[in-house]
């Protein structure tokens, strides 16, 4: 496969199904060879390095040894990083880097999320109750009815594809061409752009795990508890405001808890010449958001 409609040379000295042959030619032209049931298949190396999902594989690597030093600030300017780093930083914002105010700091924090559920089996969600930097941790007593609809039925909005489009934030691999030296049939086409998929798959697998380290080493001092929690593990005044919106909500007291469990997630506040945005770190990498509906 490349982006080439000229057959590449080096098929002709791919006569053969020798693995040897195929991996120390694929090697040589800058390819990478996938074997897939009956058949090879060959991409390039820099077609899959200038995925959306590589970029950012590599910018959240990146920022995770940066912030392995216990002493590294939660926030960096575009400046501050590597230049290739920076340049991915760029090409992975797409069209919002023009906005981008480059003497401004990015910022990253983890905000907490608190999933709830009744004794009658009625769900909740409320998409933002604290947010913890380092050894810092700023809670939220405000504003839970708007995370809800008029409905009470704990719908959630997130950011959907049209924003993630409207900020450049996409994969895009532009036309592949296909290129076979034997007989090849639909499935043979089928597998090769399954192959694709199962190596964006291992990126996001990769990148999935880069973003739980991150969480972990940017939420390492911060005295909040995670996961399932007891409503008295909660601060005070977060119990107040849990009891409100369980009453206006729900016509229910704390008494009617099953259950409360508090989500983590990585955000980042991207500085733009006249405001901040702030999005889940994941977005970068132009995965697909949740919408949790209960």
């Amino acid at each position: 496969m490349t982006t080439n409609a000229t057959p590449p040379a080096f098929l002709q000295e791919l006569r053969g199904d020798d693995p040897k042959t195929i991996q120390r030619v694929a090697e040589r032209e800058g390819f990478e060879a996938f074997q897939k049931e009956d058949a090879w298949y060959l991409i390039p190396r820099t077609l899959l390095s200038q995925s959306q999902i590589a970029r950012a594989n590599r910018i959240l690597s990146h920022l995770l040894e940066r912030f392995s030093d216990e002493e590294a600030p939660t926030s960096f300017t575009l400046d501050s990083l590597p230049p290739t780093i920076a340049e991915e930083m760029r090409l992975v914002l797409g069209d919002i880097a023009n906005r981008l105010d480059s003497g401004d700091r990015f910022k990253l924090n983890v905000n907490i999320h608190l999933r709830g559920r009744l004794k009658n089996e009625t769900t909740f969600y409320i998409p933002f109750v604290a947010r913890a930097t380092g050894d810092k941790v700023v809670w939220s007593t405000t504003n839970w009815r708007d995370a809800s609809s008029s409905s009470g039925q704990g719908t959630v909005s997130v950011p959907t594809e049209t924003f993630l489009r409207q900020f450049g934030i996409r994969v895009e691999w532009g036309l592949l061409c296909f290129h076979y030296n034997s007989r090849i049939d639909g499935s043979h086409l089928k597998t090769a752009a399954d192959v694709i998929t199962d190596y964006d798959a291992a990126q996001r697998e990769a990148i999935q795990q880069t973003i739980r380290s991150l969480q972990e080493r940017l939420m390492r001092n911060a005295p909040v508890p995670i996961g399932t929690v007891s409503v008295g593990e909660l601060p005070s005044d977060v119990q107040e405001s849990l009891a409100k919106y369980l009453q206006e909500q729900y016509n229910a007291t704390l008494a009617d808890l099953s259950e409360v469990e508090l989500l983590p997630e990585v955000f980042i506040s991207v500085p733009l010449k006249s405001h901040y945005i702030s999005f889940p770190i994941k977005y970068l990498s132009g995965m697909r958001p949740k919408v949790i509906q209960n």
